[in-house]
């Protein structure tokens, strides 16, 4: 029984071929690979790889994708990532029309067969159909593979904001410890000790998480809108991982991407691959900054904005704002 790839050749018309031996199935803790022996007649060799792997073009801020071949039981998320043409089978020649080897089957007057080893293997990421993303994030959820570092940064505490618990001006070590017996009965009485102050800036550790979203097979010309939000915070709540989480106003800082080398689809289709990089402060935006006083993250302000004389209110604190849309669109 011959089978059909997901996509035509050219000019979009059906390809049929046909499995042969030999067969493979490997499956670990990684990961699975299969690998099917295709044959296919010869003047489809050209398209057989295209037709079974897939393409993507642009089409205004979505990606339109021809998407790759799933294997055919389809239970384990395996889709064709490896075409390799093999052999020829038949009688060889020449193309007269341009030149290139060309196999016939000569008793039968047919064309002959490519042999195609085909490889599929679980991706990394969800391939899904056009047209089901959101207007604003079209590209975030398909052909985005998506990792998480949990890291910790250090900020600094102004000076002259804490004083030592235990460390009384004027009192030696004795004074100090009988003191530190009597602290209830001397608080209790309305005694308050001049403690030593802290004159340095101290450093303290806040979690902070990098966010890296792999956009795969992205086709040129690279938006340049991808660095307009370069150093800016989202505006609006960011879709999170799971279904109705998201990441709150304010809490993504977008850092530059990186662009891979080009490559391109068996289609001809030149491709890059495009990592965005966000940073998220999980225990407050980044437009709070420690207020000592308060001993919080509090919201800052320009002076500009404080006095209303700034009419943008994507502007009024030192983080611009802006929407994270143009990351994940064509």
């Amino acid at each position: 029984m011959p089978f059909t790839p997901p996509n035509g050749g050219h000019g979009g018309g059906p390809i049929e071929y046909w499995e042969r031996p030999p067969y493979t199935e490997r499956f670990n803790l990684d990961g699975g690979e299969v690998t099917r022996t295709c044959l296919v007649d010869w003047h489809h060799a050209r398209d057989f790889p295209a037709a079974m792997l897939g393409d993507a073009k642009c089409n205004g801020v979505r990606i339109d994708r021809k998407l790759p071949d799933m294997h055919p039981h389809g239970s384990k998320n395996l889709y064709a990532t490896d075409c390799q043409l093999v052999n020829g089978l038949g009688a060889w020649t020449s193309d007269p029309s341009n030149g290139l080897i060309f196999f016939n089957d000569l008793i039968n007057t047919l064309p002959g067969k490519a042999e195609f080893k085909v490889t599929y293997r679980q991706l990394p990421f969800d391939v899904l159909p056009n047209g089901l993303g959101s207007n604003e994030y079209p590209e975030l959820h398909r052909w985005v593979i998506k990792e998480f570092k949990w890291n910790m940064e250090s900020y600094q505490l102004p000076g002259v904001a804490f004083v030592w618990g235990n460390a009384v001006v004027g009192l030696d070590e004795a004074d100090i410890q009988a003191f530190n017996r009597s602290a209830a009965g001397q608080l209790a009485r309305g005694f308050k000790p001049k403690l030593q102050t802290i004159p340095e800036g101290m450093s303290k550790q806040r979690p902070l998480v990098e966010l890296t979203y792999t956009r795969v097979w992205v086709p040129e010309p690279i938006p340049l809108a991808l660095f307009e939000v370069v150093g800016k915070v989202n505006i609006n709540p960011f879709p999170g991982i799971k279904d109705g989480d998201s990441f709150d106003a304010g809490s993504l800082l977008c850092l530059p991407p990186t662009i891979a080398e080009r490559k391109w689809t068996p289609a001809g289709t030149p491709v890059r691959n495009i990592v965005i990089h966000l940073a998220w402060r999980p225990d407050s935006g980044w437009n709070f900054f420690y207020h000592a006083g308060l001993n919080a993250f509090v919201d800052v302000l320009t002076r500009k904005a404080s006095l209303g004389k700034e009419p943008d209110a994507t502007k009024r604190n030192p983080y611009e704002e802006d929407s994270f849309g143009v990351l994940f669109q064509c």
